[in-house]
């Protein structure tokens, strides 16, 4: 019988000095496969909403700013949501798929494929850097400035 891995029943991520905490969940033991996702300040909860992405994201950043960067989805498909930004109130900001970082990165498909550690095309874990989201793939640097909502290679 196939047997489908699926992340634990809730994941936290936080912000490099702690005080934010996106929490991401199950409410249903992933009888469904869409996550509930809430945003802590301290016991302070600052947004909740349902992401689209299948049993919950591969990575998660968050700033100290309270900005989110979400990073494909838990199952390796090439997704429409491969990077989101969501701002401290919960607002969706920009969103690129796949396809996006493909062209983004300007390599073919092999090239990014190849690569991947993670999911379909992260060579890495992303990492934080002050307001900037940063991952690397095809042999390069993604970054995403949470304060312009822009991401560049």
């Amino acid at each position: 019988m196939d047997r489908r891995i699926t992340p634990e029943e809730e994941r936290k991520f936080q912000s490099p000095n702690g005080k934010i905490v996106l929490v991401v969940a199950t409410l249903d033991h992933w009888k469904t496969r869409e996550p509930i996702a809430s945003l802590f300040e301290g016991k302070k909860e600052l947004w909740k909403m349902k992401l689209p992405h299948s049993h919950g994201p591969r990575a998660v950043s968050v700033t100290n700013s309270g900005v989110v960067v979400i990073f494909d989805e838990w199952i390796n498909i090439a997704s429409d949501h491969a990077v989101s930004v969501i701002s401290k109130s919960g607002r969706k900001n920009q969103v690129w798929s796949y396809k996006d970082v493909q062209t983004i990165l300007e390599v073919t498909n092999a090239k990014l494929t190849s690569t991947a550690k993670f999911g379909p095309w992260m060579s890495s874990m992303p990492w934080v850097s002050g307001d900037l989201v940063q991952i690397q793939a095809a042999g390069m640097i993604l970054t995403v400035d949470t304060k312009t909502n822009r991401i560049s290679k």
